[in-house]
């Protein structure tokens, strides 16, 4: 199950496969679990985030660590695929108190949720407190996942060298999600070095990637970046355009809040009668939902 946090968190890029279950297992437990992780690959976090809820009540009840991190984990994000950050940040903190207290050991994928759900709320060094021990782990897919949200943090406060330094530790991976993580980094860095025919063509390929990976949020954000390069670029109509492709999708996740923003940011873009005709379309049926 783990694994799909991976997924949430910008890539499908881990393979590992769930913490072996206890001697004795919990056959209804199990069963939550298996299907909200079938939820959350499928797409459904409303559902997955019921699911796991479930569980986690469930592994309470048994009082088993191990089970308590799995759902915590799910839970966690389910709630960050459905763009609740603010929850999904009480939800995986809460748990790593709780594991903390028994002496068990917080899942990096735990410690990961928490830290992303810090960064879409903007409170960048909670995020990085969370990040900077992963820097050392020994499970490189956590070390490369947190380097890459590190650059995100670095990028959003216009922070070159530790930007620089988090795409250093990522190197030139061989797994696709983690080579799309390289490319919105590159897109990032040129965007702040205002090059943008560069950022264009690092985030196009990160938007590719992120496609093969069937990482779709990582889309819709590759595709925001090439809505910032256009921008940059004196692009009016590819930015409307970029900024309007990527509302689409997070209404499709039912992220509806990031799909209003995105889309009123295409209609402020464009100046193009039949574009703002798409976008106030977009908006009614967005409100109808």
């Amino acid at each position: 199950m783990r694994r799909l946090v991976f997924l949430l968190l910008l890539a499908a890029c881990s393979s590992r496969s769930p913490s072996p279950p206890p001697a004795q297992s919990d056959e209804a437990l199990d069963q939550q679990l298996r299907v909200g992780s079938l939820a959350l690959e499928a797409g459904r976090y409303e559902e997955a985030a019921r699911l796991f809820d479930r569980a986690l009540i469930r592994a309470r009840e048994r009082d088993s660590p191990g089970e308590i991190a799995d759902a915590a984990t799910g839970r966690s994000a389910a709630l960050l695929g459905h763009g609740q950050a603010a929850e999904a940040a009480r939800q995986s903190s809460s748990a790593a108190e709780d594991l903390r207290r028994r002496g068990a050991p917080v899942p990096a994928e735990l410690t990961l949720a928490e830290a992303v759900a810090r960064f879409r709320l903007q409170e960048f060094d909670a995020a990085v407190v969370l990040l900077v021990p992963l820097r050392a782990s020994p499970d490189r897919d956590a070390m490369l996942r947190a380097s890459f949200i590190e650059g995100l943090v670095a990028g959003a406060r216009r922070d070159p060298a530790t930007l620089a330094a988090a795409r250093a530790r990522i190197g030139t991976p061989e797994v696709t999600g983690f080579r799309a993580d390289a490319a919105e980094l590159a897109a990032i860095a040129a965007l702040m070095d205002r090059d943008a025919p560069v950022a264009l063509a690092e985030a196009g390929r990160a938007a590719e990637l992120r496609r093969d990976a069937l990482d779709y949020r990582g889309v819709g954000r590759a595709l925001e970046l090439s809505a910032d390069a256009a921008r940059q670029a004196g692009l009016g109509e590819r930015e409307a355009d970029f900024a309007l492709r990527a509302a689409l999708g997070a209404s499709s996740r039912g992220d509806k809040a990031e799909a209003r923003r995105l889309m009123l940011r295409a209609r402020a873009a464009t100046s193009d009668p039949g574009m703002r005709a798409t976008v106030t379309r977009e908006l009614a049926a967005l409100d109808a939902r």
